[in-house]
């Protein structure tokens, strides 16, 4: 195959509408770095149903967090990092405020200094993080420590909150 050495112009989504990446500020294109490119193959393949329903392949992988959290000690208290509007956020606020054994707090990602919070604990929990099939972050993301302050558990909905508080 030959090579035209001419300059292809990608098209990307960026904020609702599409633009050549070309166009976009400094910050967006490091963004469009770190994307994942969708597949419909591996998206049809993904262990994970389109609804979001939940599988024994999460349960596992929930319960085998919360087996790994207890060389920890028990959750002594939680943060929860969100996104303004959001509804799921909201209920897993909502839930967690039912929980009187536990202190928590709260840190804003709409905000920059919520973000920064966030990526220091992102490096020790990037592992136990699954990522949207778009490669997204799931949020909210709750953090659940130990009384030295361990992160001993992460959870993304209310249900996932449920089974480590069990």
């Amino acid at each position: 195959m030959e090579s035209c050495n001419k300059k292809c112009e990608v098209y990307s989504r960026i904020v609702g509408y599409y633009r050549p990446v070309d166009h976009w500020n400094a910050g967006k294109k490091e963004e469009f770095k770190d994307r994942f490119e969708y597949s419909e193959e591996k998206g049809l393949n993904n262990e994970f149903s389109a609804n979001n329903a939940k599988t024994e392949n999460e349960s596992a992988m929930v319960n085998q967090e919360i087996g790994n959290s207890m060389e920890f000690g028990p959750i002594q208290k939680y943060k929860v990092f969100s996104l303004p509007n959001c509804s799921k956020c909201e209920a897993v606020k909502a839930h967690l405020a039912t929980v009187s054994a536990m202190t928590g707090s709260e840190t804003s990602l709409g905000a920059d200094d919520g973000v920064k919070e966030f990526r220091q604990y992102y490096k020790d929990i990037k592992d136990r993080v699954k990522r949207n099939e778009d490669g997204s972050l799931p949020i909210p993301t709750v953090l659940f420590f130990d009384a030295n302050e361990n992160i001993v558990g992460t959870a993304h909905d209310v249900d996932q909150v449920k089974l480590l508080m069990n």
